[in-house]
């Protein structure tokens, strides 16, 4: 028997399905990252060259274990007559080795080694960029080096790598705009107030350290001008003294001569 051809009945309301769409692919796989190992999976979702005809967005999402661990998860949409793209990145934990940070010729920051935690979400919606990136680092150990040879300078840098320590972490926040050809960013972070911060406490306890310095001299100094003059005196007094001695021997001598005098020519001496 002669089969007939069948026939394609479309439903009120139903859509065309695309020619080709992937409703769900799974995927596993391993990478490195600073010879560090990590495996990830993930999943792709709505994934179709007619996107107007599936009329939904495509997702993916992807997650890793080991020694690196990380979260991504994303969102194309070209069902509409504008493009809208979104991008979600975790890094729960990112291990950092140390850096350098050049203040000037003669003094630089070190940075220890430590841990960042990493947030980021950027849409592109039509040609618009926006979002941002939010790194939050941990554990920080900062610490300042320089080549100016006094002693001050080496007091007060003691005591700021003191003052430094008691940074324990900080953040940095980049706002994303523009456009993908020319896109702006504006970075925003709490660790230069907190340096000032530590620059100021130094500064101030070194000024108060050398002021009780000067003090302490001053004293010294003072006590030791009065000792002198103290000295001074009293080797004078002893001279006066001595002189006075001297002279008032003196005195009555001539008094006594004078009466003598006196008595002889028969007159009294008062």
């Amino acid at each position: 028997a002669n089969r007939s051809r069948g026939q394609t009945i479309r439903f009120p309301g139903i859509k065309d399905e695309p020619d080709m769409l992937v409703r769900s692919l799974r995927l596993n796989g391993i990478g490195t990252f600073e010879n560090r190992p990590y495996e990830f999976t993930g999943q792709i979702a709505g994934l179709t060259h007619q996107p107007e005809r599936y009329g939904k967005p495509a997702y993916l999402q992807f997650e890793s274990t080991g020694d690196i661990q990380f979260s991504v998860k994303g969102m194309v949409d070209r069902s509409h007559s504008i493009d809208h793209d979104r991008i979600v990145i975790k890094i729960p934990s990112l291990k950092v080795s140390d850096q350098e940070l050049k203040i000037d010729d003669k003094v630089q920051l070190s940075l220890s080694s430590s841990e960042v935690e990493i947030h980021a979400r950027i849409e592109l919606v039509g040609n618009e960029l926006s979002g941002q990136v939010k790194a939050v680092q941990k554990q920080v150990g900062l610490t300042i080096a320089t080549n100016i040879q006094n002693d001050f300078a080496g007091e007060l840098k003691s005591m700021l790598n003191d003052d430094l320590k008691e940074i324990q972490g900080f953040q940095i926040v980049a706002k994303i705009s523009g456009t993908p050809e020319s896109p702006k960013w504006e970075l925003n972070s709490n660790l230069g107030p907190q340096i000032a911060n530590a620059f100021n406490s130094t500064i101030s306890r070194g000024y108060e350290m050398k002021k009780t310095e000067l003090v302490n001299r001053l004293n010294k100094e003072a006590d030791r001008a009065l000792m002198q003059v103290s000295q001074l005196l009293q080797s004078n007094e002893k001279v006066v003294s001595l002189f006075l001695k001297s002279q008032t021997s003196e005195i009555f001598q001539l008094e006594n001569r004078v009466a003598d005098l006196l008595k002889v020519r028969g007159l009294r001496f008062r």
